[in-house]
C-alpha cells in the first residue's frame, strides 16, 4: 500500500481515537517527557502541516536549533484548542506536506506520537496492520533524531501479534506497538518479566553495561536487575538504553484493523 495512503489512514484513526478526550486528559503528561498530551498533538499537527521551505525557514529563525524550532511550533500551533487541532489533523491527513527526509518518517511520526498520547491514557487507536508494519520497518533503521537503530543494536525483536521481526541477539518480544515505542525510547513500553527471560537474555544483560536514568553507568548482574529507563530529552528524544525483555501492554488492549501476514492483531 502506498505510504501516503497509510499516513492518511493512521492520521484519521488517531484523530478518531483522540477526539473524545477530556480537558483533564489533554493536560495529562504524554510519553514524551515534558510534553502534555495537548503539546504532543500540537507537535503532530505542526509537523503534518510543515513544508520543506517552512522547515528551513524555521531553522533559520531559531538560530539553526531544531529543538527551539519544535518548541516554538508547539507554542504557536498549541494556541488552538484540542478540538481545533483534531480538525487540522484531519485536514492535513492526505498530505503531501512534510519536512525534509523520507516520507516513511511521517508514518512512524504519527504512529509513535499518537501512541505517546493514547498509550499513556490507556486508550486504543485503530491502527492498520500495514501502517504498523510500515512504521516498524522504517524505525528499525532510523537513527538521526530518533536513535532507534543504535538503541536496538545487538537485540532480536519479535512481534507477538503480527509477523514481524528484526535483528539478531537476545530476544525482545511483545506487541508491535510496544516494540515501536521501545525502539523509540519510550520507557513505558518496557515491562520487566524476569520469569519469562531466557538464560541467554540473562547472560547477555550481565555482560552489558546499561545506563539507568538516575544512577548513571551500572553493570547488570542478573536478569531481574536488567532494566532500562531511557530518559527523553527535547524534542521528545530518548537517551540510548538496551535490555532484553518481554514487552507487554499490561491490561491495555489494542485494537487494529486490516489484515497482515498473520491476520488481525490482538492484544
Amino acid at each position: 500500500m502506498e505510504t501516503w495512503h497509510l499516513i492518511k489512514t493512521e492520521r484519521l484513526a488517531t484523530a478518531d481515537a483522540l477526539a473524545t478526550l477530556s480537558e483533564t486528559e489533554w493536560d495529562a503528561p504524554s510519553l514524551c517527557d515534558g510534553w502534555r498530551n495537548r503539546d504532543t498533538l500540537a507537535h503532530v499537527v505542526a509537523t503534518a502541516e510543515l513544508t520543506t521551505g517552512g522547515f528551513v525557514g524555521g531553522l533559520v529563525r531559531n538560530g539553526m536549533s531544531f529543538n527551539k524550532m519544535v518548541a516554538g511550533d508547539i507554542r504557536r500551533v498549541g494556541a488552538d484548542e484540542p478540538a481545533q487541532l483534531i480538525s487540522r489533523l484531519r485536514a492535513a491527513a492526505p498530505g503531501p506536506n512534510h519536512p525534509p527526509g523520507p516520507v516513511a518518517a511521517m508514518l512512524m511520526e504519527i504512529v509513535v506520537h499518537g501512541e505517546d498520547i493514547a498509550f499513556a491514557l490507556d486508550k486504543t487507536i485503530d491502527h492498520s496492520t500495514e501502517g504498523l508494519l510500515g512504521a516498524a520497518d522504517f524505525a528499525k533503521n532510523a537513527q538521526p533524531l530518533v536513535g532507534c537503530r543504535k538503541r536496538i543494536a545487538g537485540l532480536s525483536l519479535h512481534a507477538t501479534d503480527v509477523e514481524w521481526s528484526t535483528g539478531t541477539g537476545p530476544e525482545v518480544r511483545g506487541p508491535l506497538v510496544a516494540l515501536l515505542l521501545a525502539m523509540s525510547g519510550r520507557r513505558a513500553a518496557w515491562t520487566p518479566s524476569p520469569a519469562r527471560a531466557s538464560p541467554s537474555c540473562a547472560d547477555a544483560t550481565r555482560r552489558r553495561p546499561v545506563r539507568p536514568a538516575t544512577t548513571g553507568r551500572q553493570r547488570c548482574r542478573t536478569a531481574a536487575a536488567a532494566r532500562v529507563r531511557p530518559r527523553a530529552g527535547p524534542p521528545c528524544r530518548a537517551r540510548r538504553g538496551r535490555v532484553a525483555w518481554t514487552l507487554s501492554t499490561g491490561t491495555r488492549r489494542r485494537s487494529a484493523s486490516g489484515t497482515g501476514p498473520t491476520g488481525r492483531p490482538g492484544a
